[in-house]
């Protein structure tokens, strides 16, 4: 072979390239890593003295409300996708406070207290972690809180008092059981009496 060729210039450069990937092997395929949970519905839980505990759709677009008095103290149940092992709650807006959070299959139960009344509160769960190992890092919901308001129409009013009165001395049911507004388990003068005290209050 010949020598190269006579005026050749090899010029020295530097620079910075970015955009390489690692391809050293990892302990895994990414599509092994779980799921996270997600938040699929919710309710409020209230038991009704001897009668047993009834549960008031709150949905997720925050248009829920719960209409009974509780003395500040309910129960708000997170239903998610999957059975859940760990996470905390708080309330991020609004009047109240959560305490003790529990899990039972796909639900985180959390328990709130000092709720005031006609409000909009924010519960926020956080690091909800699934069974098998994915976490939520943030779920929200919205829960309106208007005792009397058994219609969900955002005000307490006349139209509450007379549904209560027109529900007094029957069983509490599934489908009635917004009217027994006190929860002790019996829809009465006691109940109409709470909702006419409480007429004139609204939503934000």
């Amino acid at each position: 072979g010949g020598e190269p060729s006579s005026g050749a210039v090899s010029s020295v450069f530097s620079g910075t390239v970015s955009g390489f990937v690692n391809n050293n092997a990892g302990p895994g395929d990414c599509s092994t890593i779980p799921a996270g949970p997600e938040l699929v519905s919710a309710a409020s839980r209230l038991t009704h003295g001897s009668v047993g505990a009834f549960d008031v759709p709150m949905p997720l677009d925050g248009s829920g409300i719960e209409p009974r008095s509780a003395n500040g103290n309910y129960t708000i149940v997170l239903h998610f996708d999957q059975p859940i092992q760990s996470g905390t709650a708080a309330v991020t807006a609004g009047s109240g406070s959560a305490g003790a959070v529990s899990f039972n299959g796909n639900d985180m139960i959390v328990n709130l207290s000092g709720v005031g009344n006609a409000q909009r509160l924010t519960l926020t769960a956080t690091n909800v972690t699934a069974v098998g190992g994915g976490v939520l890092n943030s779920a929200s919901l919205n829960v309106g809180f208007l005792i009397g308001d058994t219609n969900a129409d955002k005000f307490t009013d006349a139209v509450d008092v007379s549904q209560t009165k027109s529900q007094s001395g029957n069983s509490v049911t599934n489908s009635n059981f917004r009217e027994d507004v006190n929860a002790d388990g019996f829809i009465d003068a006691i109940d109409t009496s709470l909702v006419k005290s409480k007429s004139g209050t609204a939503l934000p």
